[in-house]
């Protein structure tokens, strides 16, 4: 005689909050990896946008680039341009002609960035094409600990940075 058990397949309810457990554990370490990858990227990318903006404004200046509504621009006065400006503080550049701005236009850098330096504006001067002091700048983001950019700007107008991020950074 042969009995037929019935079988039943399937799991059970601790086996299925278990592997719930495991799953939810998983995901909230890799999305805490994410935010911190996504932080990195995005103050690397801060930091090659602000190095590309001082050689907008270092070319602007090398160049003599002036508005003729703010300066004189005929060629007896050509040497009325002051330079080009990047301050750090108000996080704008502008041109200035006389001891008049023109062209003010944000440095376009993230909310949370933070800057720290040694020289709160850089003017950089186009004859002969140098900067005012040599100026190094860390950036940061204020959301993001123990990781900095590095831009260094020399008096021979040389534009250089770290190339990735550093653990430690003094103006």
């Amino acid at each position: 005689m042969r009995i037929n058990l019935l079988r039943i397949s399937g799991f059970t309810l601790i086996e299925i909050i278990v592997v719930v457990g495991v799953i939810s554990i998983l995901v909230s370490v890799s999305f805490s990896g994410y935010a911190v990858f996504t932080q990195r990227q995005k103050l690397m990318s801060d930091g090659q946008t602000f190095k590309n903006t001082l050689r907008d404004v270092q070319s602007r200046s090398y160049n003599g680039e002036v508005d003729c509504n703010v300066c004189s621009c005929s060629a007896a006065n050509s040497k009325s341009l002051d330079g080009w400006f990047v301050n750090l503080v108000s996080r704008q550049f502008y041109g200035q002609c006389g001891g008049v701005n023109f062209s003010m236009t944000s440095l376009k850098l993230s909310d949370d960035a933070v800057i720290d330096t040694n020289n709160n504006i850089i003017q950089f001067v186009n004859d002969p094409p140098r900067v005012n002091i040599e100026t190094n700048i860390c950036l940061s983001l204020s959301s993001l600990s123990g990781k900095y950019y590095r831009i260094e700007v020399s008096t021979s107008g040389d534009i250089s940075d770290t190339g990735g991020l550093i653990a430690a950074c003094a103006p």
